[in-house]
Formats: C-alpha cells, sequence, structure tokens
C-alpha cells in the first residue's frame, strides 16, 4: 500500500472544499463567515498549504452540506446533508 503525504492529502482536501464551495456558487469570505473563520484561512485550506484541526474541517463539512468522511477523502461520495 502507497503511502500519502501530509501535503497530498491537504492537496486532495483542499480540492474537494473548493470544488463543492464552487458548485454551490459561494465565495471564499462567504464560506469562512459561515465556517467561522477567515476567507485567508479557506485560500490557503484549498490550496493545499494548510491543514485543518477536526473542528474547523467539521464545521466546513456542515456549512458546504457534506459529511467530514466525504471532505477528509474516507469515502468517494459526498452524502450531501443539505
Amino acid at each position: 500500500m502507497q503511502r500519502v503525504s501530509n501535503g497530498e492529502i491537504n492537496r486532495i482536501i483542499g480540492k474537494r472544499i473548493y470544488e463543492r464551495r464552487n458548485e454551490l456558487g459561494w465565495s471564499q469570505r462567504g464560506l469562512a463567515r459561515c465556517a467561522r473563520t477567515t476567507q485567508q484561512t479557506i485560500s490557503r485550506i484549498e490550496q493545499g498549504k494548510q491543514g485543518m484541526k477536526i473542528l474547523l474541517a467539521t464545521r466546513i463539512a456542515e456549512a458546504l452540506g457534506v459529511s467530514f468522511e466525504y471532505l477528509t477523502n474516507c469515502e468517494s461520495s459526498p452524502d450531501i446533508t443539505h
């Protein structure tokens, strides 16, 4: 089994956040407001430059209407909650 680096995991999660945010037609600022963080944080996460603690990942998943497991790449289906 091939190991995945933390940087690659951050890029995968960031891409999923970016794609879902765009599906919803949201700005980074709008997502940041819903997830109670900053636009700069969302930008760094989407670029794969910053990881997240579980609490922030959970708030972002809830804001985007997807499961935490999908967001963190543990399942392939978005399992939209809204």
